[in-house]
């Protein structure tokens, strides 16, 4: 029985304590309802930083695609069987080089042909001049009648006629020989291949597209909000998954002068140098641009940032107490924000400042 009231008396003073040690922890923790931004009676430990001056920029990145500087089609501008096609995907093609034939046998029959009907034409010519120059010298001595003049100078000048549509045959002719070499107008490399050897082709049948990446254009779009912020010749960087450690640098080259009615955004185009042949047509692009930078400006992490009714503010560690200050702010990036004013020259409250009011007690504890 004495074991028994020993037990329970044991187990009563055990909770009495217990009970006793959770008051007191309620009371250490419990807030002041005094204090309206929800501070503490006694110190409260907070974390603190350094406002710094530094260069701080607002950037904005948009998506775009890769698109070559000029693409162009190289296409068969007579007809015939492809005889000859020496580039394929990917081959770099010069200027003005002959990349491929179409047979040009009949082409060949045919410049024969238009120039034998020059030499006919020019001997005809040549016989109507005679007749012509002595038709002239009788008419002046009245040998001959004005009809009789008039007759041979007709026909002189119909052999003149025929020489010059001669001429152009021949030229048509040559030049139709000509179009049987498929030639590119600008260097570039070939992006894609229509046909292979053996192809009928007809007039305007593509062949082969050649593309220009020594620039590229980075094609995106701009919302309307920020549209008036963006200039020609600003500059960008861009990165791509392709390369995922390397940036590449352009600047605004294109800002469409109007605004899709539907999407409320205008087209804009990004040009880089593409020398080393990295960025290729169809790429995906992230491309950052600044939009504003401010330099020697006065720095402090966003997290000290307090923002209430509209109005920003901070606290500062003043001899451990914490001070507000309404400040306005400036540029903000991704972990900063610029104070524009006041000067701030004590240390910014950046954890648990939300907890404090102005004048709170604090005890500090630097980052």
């Amino acid at each position: 029985m004495k074991q028994k009231v020993k037990r329970v008396i044991i187990w009563v003073i055990i909770i009495i304590f217990a009970g006793f040690l959770s008051w007191r922890v309620l009371e250490l923790v419990r807030p002041d309802d005094s204090n309206s931004r929800g501070g503490y009676g006694g110190a409260l430990a907070v974390e603190t930083e350094q406002v710094h001056r530094g260069t701080i920029r607002e950037v904005r990145e948009f998506s775009g695609t890769v698109r070559p500087e000029y693409q162009y089609i190289i296409t068969a501008k007579v007809s015939g069987r492809l005889e000859k096609l020496s580039r394929r995907e990917g081959d770099f093609v010069e200027a003005n080089e002959v990349i491929g034939n179409i047979d040009d046998v009949e082409y060949q029959l045919a410049l024969l042909d238009a120039q034998a009907n020059l030499a006919d034409a020019e001997s005809k010519k040549f016989v109507m001049e005679q007749e012509f120059n002595r038709s002239q010298a009788l008419y002046d001595k009245e040998y001959i009648t004005q009809s009789e003049f008039e007759l041979s100078q007709s026909a002189y000048n119909s052999a003149l006629a025929k020489v010059k549509q001669a001429e152009s045959a021949q030229r048509m002719a040559d030049l139709k020989l000509e179009y049987t070499n498929l030639r590119s107008s600008r260097a570039g490399f070939v992006a894609e291949r229509f046909f292979d050897e053996g192809t009928q082709l007809t007039i305007n049948s593509p062949v082969i597209s050649i593309v220009g990446i020594d620039k590229v254009l980075i094609k995106s779009s701009l919302v309307e909000n920020i549209y008036g912020r963006i200039t020609i010749g600003q500059k960008a960087t861009l990165v791509t998954d392709a390369y995922p450690t390397e940036v590449f640098t352009g600047a605004v080259s294109l800002i469409a002068p109007v605004l899709n009615e539907q999407s409320r955004m205008a087209e804009m185009e990004i040009e880089v140098n593409n020398e080393n042949h990295k960025l290729k047509p169809g790429m995906f692009c992230k491309i950052k641009l600044i939009l504003s930078e401010s330099e020697n400006a006065q720095i402090v992490p966003n997290k000290a940032i307090i923002k209430e009714n509209g109005e920003s503010g901070i606290f500062v560690e003043d001899n451990n107490v914490a001070r507000y200050i309404p400040v306005e702010t400036g540029i903000s990036d991704e972990q900063n924000t610029e104070i524009v004013k006041p000067e701030i020259d004590k240390p910014v409250i950046t954890l648990g400042q939300f907890q404090l009011k102005d004048g709170s007690k604090v005890n500090p504890v630097s980052k």
